[in-house]
């Protein structure tokens, strides 16, 4: 199923998905619903309905193609394609030309650049403090 990091043409429709290495591509013909869950760098570019996830420090890229619609909680989020019924909660979103989302998004930082569309509620997410090597115990 996968070369390279690669993930080619798996099949028609896949339910509940972890990806466990720190690099992947999905091609855009793949298609699933469930919950999504990833590691360090993740680009897709195929249809998923439900949740997309990483716990870890990671950076999602949502490709031209990639159409979502659901629950996406990552540390890096970088649009192109859509995301409808959003529920989006990430450090850092960047919405490039050409991205659509619609829902609610909450980020500490979040850029728009010209050309993308974003529909819906936005809030701030209170930057995480950094901790001082004195302040450990």
């Amino acid at each position: 199923m996968e070369a390279g990091g690669l993930v080619s043409d798996v099949g028609p429709f896949f339910e509940n998905f972890e990806i466990l290495k720190d690099q992947h591509w999905i091609m855009e013909s793949f298609r699933g619903r469930g919950n999504l869950e990833f590691r360090g760098q993740f680009r897709f570019s195929g249809e998923w309905t439900g949740s997309i996830r990483s716990e870890e420090k990671s950076h999602l890229y949502l490709m031209r193609e990639a159409r979502v619609k659901g629950t996406i909680e990552c540390d890096e989020l970088t649009v192109e394609g859509s995301i409808l019924d959003a529920d989006v909660k990430a450090r850092n979103v960047r919405l490039l030309p050409g991205a659509k989302v619609i829902g609610r998004v909450q980020a500490e930082r979040i850029s728009v650049e010209p050309g993308a569309i974003l529909e819906g509620r936005l809030a701030s997410i209170p930057s995480r403090p950094a901790v001082s090597p004195e302040a450990k115990p």
